[in-house]
């Protein structure tokens, strides 16, 4: 990304609206590619029982985003970091009473890792009386562009729940360490 000198402004000159405006524009436009957000749901993900195999979250529709390249139909399941850089992750899941007595759990994976990855987490439920929320926090370094996250889950409940769920990520920095 180019870096932009400020303007310097001399003495006795009239600033303008016009000149502010440029100079924000020429100040933030290498930046808005940079903050690339997007917050995916899916109101009724059916989850069947499994004590230790996990699933892969699929998502129906993106609830806000500002680079629509993020999700895709077509991927259900993964959020696509457009450039290389940190993400925050975000969201949670909704467990229903269906759940009982039982655990459920849901872990960030990367590129299609078999297993969780330790930078980003969603809280572990045991039991749920009806709308108990998961989190989702932690982050996510992506070294290209193109690369994905999902997150898995399962629960031993003995029959299958339908889950709300909402997952994000925003890419905070371009740093890839």
């Amino acid at each position: 990304m180019a870096v932009v000198t400020p303007r310097t402004w001399v003495v006795g000159e009239v600033v303008t609206a016009a000149y502010m405006n440029a100079e924000i524009r020429d100040q933030f436009t290498p930046l808005v590619g940079l903050f690339a957000c997007t917050q995916v749901v899916n109101s009724s993900f059916s989850l069947g029982s499994h004590a230790s195999n996990y699933t892969a979250l699929s998502y129906s529709a993106i609830s806000s985003s500002n680079n629509t390249s993020m999700w895709n139909i077509s991927n259900p399941t993964r959020l696509v970091a457009p450039r290389a850089g940190t993400y925050i992750v975000h969201g949670g899941i909704s467990w229903p009473s269906g759940l009982s007595t039982n655990d459920a759990r849901a872990e960030w994976r990367l590129n299609g890792s078999g297993s969780a990855t330790a930078t980003a987490r969603v809280t572990t439920q045991v039991e749920s009386s009806g709308n108990c929320q998961a989190v989702a926090s932690g982050v996510l370094i992506f070294t290209a562009a193109s690369q994905y996250a999902e997150v898995h889950a399962n629960q031993n409940s003995g029959g299958s729940l339908s889950l709300n769920v909402t997952m994000g990520m925003t890419c905070v920095s371009q740093a890839t360490s």
